[in-house]
Protein backbone atom coordinates (compact mmCIF):
# COMPACT_ATOMS: atom_id res chain seq x y z
CA UNK A 1 0.00 0.00 0.00
CA UNK A 2 2.82 2.33 0.92
CA UNK A 3 4.57 1.61 -2.42
CA UNK A 4 1.39 2.31 -4.32
CA UNK A 5 0.99 5.64 -2.50
CA UNK A 6 4.61 6.63 -3.34
CA UNK A 7 4.13 5.65 -7.01
CA UNK A 8 0.96 7.73 -7.10
CA UNK A 9 2.81 10.75 -5.65
CA UNK A 10 5.64 10.38 -8.17
CA UNK A 11 3.14 10.13 -11.05
CA UNK A 12 1.32 13.28 -9.85
CA UNK A 13 4.63 15.14 -9.55
CA UNK A 14 5.60 14.16 -13.09
CA UNK A 15 2.23 15.31 -14.44
CA UNK A 16 2.62 18.69 -12.67
CA UNK A 17 6.16 19.14 -13.98
CA UNK A 18 5.03 18.22 -17.48
CA UNK A 19 2.13 20.71 -17.32
CA UNK A 20 4.49 23.41 -16.11
CA UNK A 21 6.89 22.73 -18.99
CA UNK A 22 4.00 22.84 -21.48
CA UNK A 23 2.85 26.19 -20.06
CA UNK A 24 6.42 27.53 -20.25
CA UNK A 25 6.79 26.26 -23.83
CA UNK A 26 3.48 27.86 -24.83
CA UNK A 27 4.58 31.14 -23.22
CA UNK A 28 7.84 31.01 -25.20
CA UNK A 29 5.90 30.40 -28.42
CA UNK A 30 3.54 33.30 -27.68
CA UNK A 31 6.50 35.62 -26.94
CA UNK A 32 8.25 34.60 -30.17
CA UNK A 33 5.08 35.30 -32.18
CA UNK A 34 4.68 38.73 -30.58
CA UNK A 35 8.34 39.61 -31.09
CA UNK A 36 8.97 41.81 -34.10
CA UNK A 37 12.25 41.86 -35.93
CA UNK A 38 14.38 44.87 -35.06
CA UNK A 39 15.50 46.70 -38.22
CA UNK A 40 19.16 47.59 -38.69
CA UNK A 41 20.43 50.61 -40.59
CA UNK A 42 22.64 49.84 -43.60
CA UNK A 43 25.70 52.08 -43.41
CA UNK A 44 27.62 53.35 -46.43
CA UNK A 45 30.44 50.94 -45.48
CA UNK A 46 28.06 47.96 -45.30
CA UNK A 47 26.52 49.01 -48.63
CA UNK A 48 29.97 48.96 -50.26
CA UNK A 49 30.69 45.53 -48.77
CA UNK A 50 27.38 44.19 -50.10
CA UNK A 51 28.01 45.69 -53.54
CA UNK A 52 31.58 44.33 -53.67
CA UNK A 53 30.48 40.84 -52.62
CA UNK A 54 32.39 40.98 -49.32
CA UNK A 55 29.09 40.46 -47.53
CA UNK A 56 26.49 38.12 -49.01
CA UNK A 57 22.74 38.57 -48.83
CA UNK A 58 21.31 35.96 -46.46
CA UNK A 59 17.89 35.51 -48.09
CA UNK A 60 16.49 36.12 -51.56
CA UNK A 61 13.27 34.20 -52.14
CA UNK A 62 14.18 30.55 -51.70
CA UNK A 63 17.91 31.20 -52.23
CA UNK A 64 20.53 31.92 -49.57
CA UNK A 65 24.00 33.50 -49.35
CA UNK A 66 24.16 35.31 -52.68
CA UNK A 67 26.19 38.34 -53.71
CA UNK A 68 24.37 41.34 -55.17
CA UNK A 69 25.80 40.43 -58.60
CA UNK A 70 24.43 36.87 -58.26
CA UNK A 71 20.99 38.20 -57.40
CA UNK A 72 21.08 40.52 -60.40
CA UNK A 73 20.82 37.75 -62.97
CA UNK A 74 18.65 40.16 -64.99
CA UNK A 75 21.44 42.75 -65.42
CA UNK A 76 24.53 44.48 -64.07
CA UNK A 77 24.45 46.69 -60.94
CA UNK A 78 24.28 50.29 -62.23
CA UNK A 79 23.61 52.58 -59.25
CA UNK A 80 22.45 52.51 -55.64
CA UNK A 81 20.99 54.61 -52.86
CA UNK A 82 20.39 54.28 -49.12
CA UNK A 83 16.95 55.35 -47.92
CA UNK A 84 14.43 54.41 -45.23
CA UNK A 85 11.70 53.14 -47.53
CA UNK A 86 9.30 51.66 -44.99
CA UNK A 87 9.66 54.26 -42.20
CA UNK A 88 11.07 51.77 -39.69
CA UNK A 89 13.95 54.07 -38.73
CA UNK A 90 16.58 52.10 -40.68
CA UNK A 91 17.82 52.65 -44.23
CA UNK A 92 17.54 50.01 -46.91
CA UNK A 93 19.93 49.56 -49.84
CA UNK A 94 18.29 49.98 -53.26
CA UNK A 95 20.31 48.72 -56.24
CA UNK A 96 19.28 49.46 -59.83
CA UNK A 97 20.41 47.09 -62.60
CA UNK A 98 21.18 47.85 -66.24
CA UNK A 99 19.76 47.54 -68.82
CA UNK A 100 16.35 46.76 -67.27
CA UNK A 101 16.39 49.47 -64.56
CA UNK A 102 14.75 46.85 -62.32
CA UNK A 103 15.86 46.97 -58.71
CA UNK A 104 16.47 44.97 -55.60
CA UNK A 105 15.95 46.29 -52.11
CA UNK A 106 18.13 44.89 -49.34
CA UNK A 107 16.73 45.15 -45.83
CA UNK A 108 18.53 44.07 -42.64
CA UNK A 109 16.72 42.99 -39.48
CA UNK A 110 18.50 41.54 -36.44
CA UNK A 111 21.63 40.88 -38.45
CA UNK A 112 19.88 39.01 -41.28
CA UNK A 113 19.77 40.57 -44.75
CA UNK A 114 16.89 39.95 -47.13
CA UNK A 115 16.67 41.06 -50.77
CA UNK A 116 13.42 41.91 -52.56
CA UNK A 117 13.06 42.21 -56.34
CA UNK A 118 10.88 44.97 -57.81
CA UNK A 119 10.43 45.75 -61.52
CA UNK A 120 10.91 49.43 -62.37
CA UNK A 121 7.21 49.79 -63.25
CA UNK A 122 6.26 48.77 -59.69
CA UNK A 123 8.55 51.19 -57.86
CA UNK A 124 10.27 54.09 -59.66
CA UNK A 125 11.19 57.74 -59.03
CA UNK A 126 11.86 57.07 -55.35
CA UNK A 127 11.58 60.04 -53.00
CA UNK A 128 13.46 60.52 -49.72
CA UNK A 129 10.27 59.81 -47.75
CA UNK A 130 10.11 56.32 -49.32
CA UNK A 131 7.20 57.02 -51.65
CA UNK A 132 7.65 56.04 -55.30
CA UNK A 133 5.82 55.95 -58.59
CA UNK A 134 4.22 52.94 -60.26
CA UNK A 135 2.79 52.50 -63.74
CA UNK A 136 0.60 49.90 -65.40
CA UNK A 137 0.24 52.07 -68.53
CA UNK A 138 0.09 55.72 -69.62
CA UNK A 139 -3.53 55.71 -68.44
CA UNK A 140 -3.02 53.95 -65.11
CA UNK A 141 -0.33 54.98 -62.67
CA UNK A 142 0.19 56.46 -59.23
CA UNK A 143 2.25 56.67 -56.06
CA UNK A 144 2.85 54.00 -53.44
CA UNK A 145 4.60 53.12 -50.21
CA UNK A 146 6.35 49.85 -49.46
CA UNK A 147 6.49 47.62 -46.40
CA UNK A 148 9.08 44.85 -46.11
CA UNK A 149 8.58 41.98 -43.71
CA UNK A 150 9.99 38.43 -43.50
CA UNK A 151 10.62 38.12 -47.23
CA UNK A 152 7.26 39.61 -48.21
CA UNK A 153 6.69 42.92 -50.01
CA UNK A 154 3.51 44.85 -49.32
CA UNK A 155 2.75 47.73 -51.69
CA UNK A 156 0.25 50.35 -50.55
CA UNK A 157 -1.14 52.64 -53.24
CA UNK A 158 -1.35 56.21 -51.95
CA UNK A 159 -2.41 57.80 -55.25
CA UNK A 160 -4.25 56.00 -58.06
CA UNK A 161 -4.76 57.78 -61.40
CA UNK A 162 -6.72 55.54 -63.78
CA UNK A 163 -8.36 57.29 -66.72
CA UNK A 164 -9.37 53.97 -68.33
CA UNK A 165 -11.81 53.18 -65.51
CA UNK A 166 -12.30 56.73 -64.20
CA UNK A 167 -10.75 55.87 -60.82
CA UNK A 168 -8.96 58.64 -58.96
CA UNK A 169 -7.91 58.03 -55.36
CA UNK A 170 -5.74 59.76 -52.78
CA UNK A 171 -4.99 57.99 -49.49
CA UNK A 172 -7.73 55.44 -50.14
CA UNK A 173 -10.45 58.04 -50.79
CA UNK A 174 -12.15 58.70 -54.11
CA UNK A 175 -11.37 62.19 -55.41
CA UNK A 176 -11.89 64.16 -58.61
CA UNK A 177 -9.40 63.95 -61.47
CA UNK A 178 -8.28 67.50 -60.67
CA UNK A 179 -7.66 66.67 -57.00
CA UNK A 180 -5.68 63.62 -58.06
CA UNK A 181 -3.58 65.79 -60.40
CA UNK A 182 -2.85 68.18 -57.51
CA UNK A 183 -1.70 65.27 -55.33
CA UNK A 184 0.56 64.02 -58.14
CA UNK A 185 2.03 67.52 -58.53
CA UNK A 186 2.81 67.63 -54.81
CA UNK A 187 4.54 64.27 -55.14
CA UNK A 188 6.68 65.63 -57.99
CA UNK A 189 7.85 68.45 -55.71
CA UNK A 190 9.22 66.03 -53.08
CA UNK A 191 12.97 65.56 -52.89
CA UNK A 192 14.20 62.53 -54.81
CA UNK A 193 16.81 60.13 -53.48
CA UNK A 194 20.40 60.64 -54.57
CA UNK A 195 21.77 57.83 -56.72
CA UNK A 196 25.43 56.83 -56.61
CA UNK A 197 26.92 55.21 -59.71
CA UNK A 198 28.50 51.79 -59.24
CA UNK A 199 31.91 51.64 -60.90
Amino acid sequence: MKKLFILLLVACALVLVSCGENEASQAEINNAEEKQLIPSDISENMAQQLLNGEIKVDNYGDKNNLTVAEIGYFGTPLKYTLVDLDEDGARELVVVFAPSEDRIIIDVSEGTSTAYYLPIRWYSDIKKDGTAGWSASAFEHGIRKIKLSNGEVELEDIIVYNTNDGIFRVNGKDVTKEECNIALSRQDEKEAVEWIDIE
